[in-house]
């Protein structure tokens, strides 16, 4: 009887090493996080812990100082003091274009040009950067509207939407690009309460049909129930990583366990919809 190998799972997007300042103040010290294909990593810390400086480094948003990007295997980018060694070479600027296609990000604030309508803003993407014809970039922009459940409001300007609408006006905008990697930084904190959950529940859609995700988030329960892998950020570190079971039920860091039982207080009493299974 033969046993067939496992093959080992694709990691999409890795970091090793970050280290990035704003003046004296390190944001990252020595961040190594790798999200394999189809799951979801979910960051969570308190403020000012590196988990949006994290994920701005990782769409190239922000540059950092030393250690290594790598999207599916792929140097994307090296520290910018960092020296190249012998035989290695800087990424070349058309591989780090072509690869900041495969990242999309959606952000805490929405940032839709309020000028336009949700179609025009979802197409805005495949026309300028990936220089569809109008008429296949419509159709995709169309796609994702209606996957976010949004289809009414197509010609709508963003200032008709409610916040949680535009929310996910935005999650279509980053989808219409088609990427292989989604990155969503803290997308529900700017929204009231009752709007919250229309905006996980395209997030736990997403993950349902295997899209990879890094997830920056306070939401806990989304953490428990959707997410393949959590980290705990502190003071630019990454202090513990687990599955959520092991990190919300018995966290092995000191540091950790105040930080939860904080959260976690607030969250008694609110009703969980249960983990997904894909």
């Amino acid at each position: 009887m033969t046993v067939e190998a496992t093959a080992a799972p694709r990691t999409m997007v890795e970091t090793r090493g970050l280290w990035k300042r704003f003046g004296t103040l390190e944001v990252l010290r020595d961040v190594s996080v790798a999200v394999n294909q189809g799951d979801v990593l979910v960051v969570i810390g308190p403020s000012g812990s590196g988990k949006s400086t994290l994920l701005r480094c990782i769409c190239r948003l922000e540059a950092f100082e030393h250690g290594e990007l790598h999207v599916d295997g792929e140097l994307l980018a090296r520290g910018t003091a960092d020296v190249p060694g012998p035989g290695e070479k800087q990424p070349e600027r058309a591989t780090l274009e072509q690869m900041r296609q495969e990242i999309g990000m959606v952000f805490q604030h929405f940032n839709l040009f309020p000028h336009m309508t949700v179609l025009e803003n979802v197409m805005l993407a495949p026309l300028k950067v990936r220089k569809l014809p109008r008429n296949q970039a419509r159709e995709i922009a169309e796609g994702f509207i209606a996957k976010v459940g949004l289809s009414d409001k197509l010609n709508e300007h963003p200032a008709r939407l409610s916040g949680g609408q535009q929310q996910r006006v935005a999650i279509a905008r980053a989808l219409a690009m088609q990427p292989r990697v989604m990155l969503f930084d803290e997308v529900t904190s700017a929204l009231d309460p009752e709007l919250v959950g229309e905006v996980l529940g395209v997030m736990r859609q997403l993950a349902l049909e295997g899209m990879t995700m890094l997830v920056v988030t306070h939401e806990m329960g989304f953490a428990r129930d959707v997410g393949d892998k959590v980290i705990f950020m502190d003071e630019g570190r990454v202090v513990e990583t687990g599955r959520p079971s092991d990190i919300f039920r018995a966290p092995a860091q000191a540091r950790t366990q105040a930080f939860l039982s904080k959260l976690l207080e607030r969250e008694r009493g609110l009703s969980v919809t249960g983990p997904i299974e894909r």
